[in-house]
């Protein structure tokens, strides 16, 4: 049988968009029978103990400057019998104890980008100065056509194409329960998920209710902006289901599953221009696009108009059956296979 080995910084708990997706595409392949998947994470970020129904291991997380490191020999002792090696690329630092060591791991590398890495100028000097190597070793999974063709520009080899998913079955909507005087903007916590545009928007529409989740905030909010916190799955997914609009203000995305989250539960969405975002969102009617804080205003009045129309829930609806998670997750299953069962790429 197959050994797949997830390895990721964040500890499960943490529970955000990545922590979601490796979950649930381990649950998946296990499922199977044909693939044993198993995940390693550092104990950054630990919010609680935490036991899945896989194999999870924890090592110690180490924090040097602004580099994010860990014991590779730790590492190492817990993935020797592995066919492939899924590391997901984010967190600074956290390349290098692979790099140093690549020649000692046998299974084949998989880097998976799944996170904005490159907020800053620092962050955007690091990763160019580690494309010379990344760039020719492994393979590298990316959730967008627009990510993949900015890996070839630099030179990258062996990049493949497999979206994010979505569980369709967890929105069953009824348009009767939707609130018009309502909007939840997921994640909008920081300047770079656009926490500024939201408290600018907020003032305008004084009236209307903003919801922010997320883990949390340092912002002084009005009364009519409301901090949900770090919602439980159930939770976090009935209070987009009560919402008619989606606020998504980020400055920056690989994905972003919020998007289809939003779209999956019949929703109007305003967020910023981004290549990314029109391409996930495949340039939906129902997804109004943004450059500037007015924009935003102006959108949102656009939405509030149409919220009350059945046809703009549905067309959210069929795009995002697009990223239904059966079709999705057979797609990296057989890549998976297909690496497995391949020639190592790279150095």
């Amino acid at each position: 049988m197959m050994k797949v080995v997830f390895f990721n910084i964040p500890h499960l708990s943490v529970q955000r968009g990545g922590e979601f997706w490796e979950r649930r595409v381990i649950e998946y392949l296990n499922s199977l029978g044909e693939i044993k998947a198993s995940l390693i994470t550092t104990d950054c970020c630990l919010v609680s103990e935490i036991k899945p129904n896989f194999d999870y291991d924890v090592i110690k997380f180490k924090k040097l400057l602004f580099f994010n490191l860990y014991d590779f020999n730790e590492l190492y002792q817990k993935i020797q019998d592995a066919d492939i090696l899924y590391y997901f690329n984010s967190f600074v630092g956290s390349q290098i104890p692979l790099l140093i060591n690549r020649e000692k791991i046998k299974a084949k590398l998989v880097l998976g980008y799944h996170a904005k890495n490159d907020w800053n100028f620092l962050q955007r000097m690091y990763y160019r100065l580690l494309d010379f190597k990344m760039k020719n070793i492994g393979y590298h999974h990316v959730l967008t056509e627009y990510q993949s063709n900015l890996l070839k520009k630099r030179g990258y080899k062996n990049v493949f194409i497999i979206p994010n998913f979505i569980n369709l079955s967890e929105f069953n909507l009824n348009k009767e329960d939707k609130s018009f005087r309502e909007i939840v903007a997921p994640g909008a916590t920081t300047i770079e998920k656009g926490i500024d545009t939201l408290l600018f928007v907020s003032k305008y529409f004084s009236d209307i209710k903003f919801y922010i989740t997320g883990r949390e905030i340092s912002y002084k909010l009005p009364d009519n902006v409301i901090f949900s916190g770090q919602l439980n799955r159930e939770k976090y997914i009935e209070l987009l289901k009560r919402t008619s609009i989606c606020l998504l203000p980020t400055r920056g995305e690989t994905f972003s599953i919020s998007l289809l989250e939003c779209m999956a539960a019949g929703n109007l969405i305003v967020t910023r221009d981004l290549p990314v975002l029109r391409e996930v969102s495949r340039n939906a009617e129902t997804v109004f696009f943004s450059r500037k804080n007015q924009d935003f205003i102006m959108n949102i009045k656009k939405a509030l108009s149409l919220a009350h129309a059945e046809i703009p829930a549905q067309k959210s609806i069929d795009v995002a059956k697009m990223y239904d998670e059966n079709v999705v997750l057979k797609k990296l299953y057989e890549k998976l296979i297909s690496i497995g069962e391949g020639q190592q790429a790279g150095g």
